[in-house]
């Protein structure tokens, strides 16, 4: 998987968490315009290639994420005494 596919993949991700484009851009210390460019096609005017270590703080923040989504469905089950 390319670093742009993964970067979409964990932008979507956390899209559907309820996070906002500007949240993101700031998780990984850049600007949303930035963020939009790294999401543009290879060739597409205005897109840039992901640097890992921008990468490395968006996946970070999905993995962490995913596990307070996971905490909390636990946290239900137990309520529910699953």
């Amino acid at each position: 998987m390319s670093t742009r596919e993964a970067f979409l993949r964990s932008r979507e991700f956390l899209r559907r968490a309820g996070w906002s484009a500007a949240d993101i851009a700031a998780e990984m210390g850049i600007s949303e315009i930035t963020a939009r460019q790294y999401a543009k096609a290879p060739g597409t005017p205005g897109a840039r290639p992901v640097p890992e270590e921008r990468l490395a703080r968006l996946h970070a923040a999905a993995r962490l994420e995913a596990a307070e989504l996971v905490l909390a469905a636990v946290d239900i089950m137990d309520e529910e005494g699953r």
